[in-house]
């Protein structure tokens, strides 16, 4: 009997010791994109904090803006087709990493007015936080999720004419 109990007690803590880990893993970071516009939709990015540091995410790739949803038509605009006066209600990103592990999109909820703009552009100042959320993922990301914010502001002077960056921070969750 005694044998019996020793034997299961055994097998129970192999079995609990192999049984997969179903805690998260989570870590700050912050994505910075290069100067970009809906005329150069596709910049590098580089990427800092725990995440990078504990090997969650890549420190640098490519951040292409996908599309926007206006509100005044309700329909996505792509780079092909370029954002006009009207509100912003979300905008959408895909980061792919240079190290092959994968990809995020990225999408923002920006409700923003372009006719406002005008002040935020001239100031060269970031503008207000928006919600940053994780709409899929793939590689070494596809069980991954994003909370975070975005914020956005013209480029510095001698950049990109007419351009911006943005500067995405959250914490990045991983299963």
């Amino acid at each position: 009997m005694r044998r019996t109990f020793v034997l299961v007690a055994a097998v129970s803590l192999i079995v609990a010791s192999c049984g997969g880990d179903d805690t998260t893993t989570e870590a700050a970071f912050v994505i910075v994109a290069d100067p970009h516009s809906p005329a150069v939709p596709v910049t590098g990015f580089t990427a800092s904090g725990e995440a990078v540091e504990q090997g969650m995410l890549c420190a640098a790739g490519e951040v292409a803006w996908m599309q926007t949803l206006h509100a005044d038509t309700g329909l996505p605009e792509s780079p092909d087709d370029p954002p006009q006066d009207g509100d912003v209600l979300w905008v959408e990103f895909e980061a792919t990493c240079a190290d092959g592990s994968g990809s995020l999109v990225l999408r923002a909820e920006a409700t923003v007015d372009f006719a406002e703009l005008d002040a935020v552009i001239s100031s060269a100042e970031m503008s207000s936080d928006h919600p940053l959320s994780m709409l899929a993922g793939t590689g070494d990301y596809a069980d991954a999720s994003v909370v975070g914010v975005r914020q956005w502001s013209v480029a510095t002077p001698g950049d990109i004419e007419g351009s911006y960056y943005d500067v995405f921070t959250g914490t990045l969750s991983r299963a």
